[in-house]
C-alpha cells in the first residue's frame, strides 16, 4: 500500500471514531458519578440505546418510572440502566431504593 493510501485510510478512520463519539454525546447534566446517576446520565443510557435525540424523562415515582422519549414523538421506551453501566464502567446497575426515581447506580461505587 503507497504512503498516500495509508494516510488516507488513516484520516478516513479518524473522521469516523471523531463522527461516532459525536453520534452519541454525553448528557449535559449527566454526574459522571456512578455511585448516584441522575437525569443526564439516563439521557446518555437513552442515546446508547436508541440514538441521538433520546433523552430520559420521568413518568412516576419510583425508579422504574425512567422513559426514554424523542422530540416530537409520543413513544416512551424503556431505559436500559445495566446497559450504560455497564458500557461505560463495566459493572451492572442497582437501585438503592426502588421506591426512588433518584436511586439508580452502578455497583461497586
Amino acid at each position: 500500500m503507497s504512503l498516500k493510501r495509508k494516510a488516507a485510510t488513516a484520516l478516513a478512520a479518524g473522521a469516523i471514531a471523531v463522527g461516532a463519539m459525536l453520534a452519541v454525546p454525553m448528557a449535559a447534566n449527566a454526574t459522571g458519578n456512578p455511585s448516584s446517576l441522575d437525569q443526564g446520565d439516563l439521557s446518555q443510557a437513552c442515546h446508547l440505546q436508541y440514538g441521538a435525540g433520546w433523552t430520559a424523562h420521568l413518568f412516576g415515582s419510583n425508579a422504574y418510572s425512567w422513559k426514554c422519549t424523542a422530540v416530537g414523538s409520543s413513544d416512551k421506551r424503556n431505559v436500559d440502566v445495566n446497559n450504560y453501566c455497564m458500557s461505560i464502567w463495566g459493572v451492572w446497575a442497582q437501585t438503592t431504593n426502588p421506591s426512588s426515581p433518584y436511586s439508580w447506580k452502578c455497583q461497586g461505587y
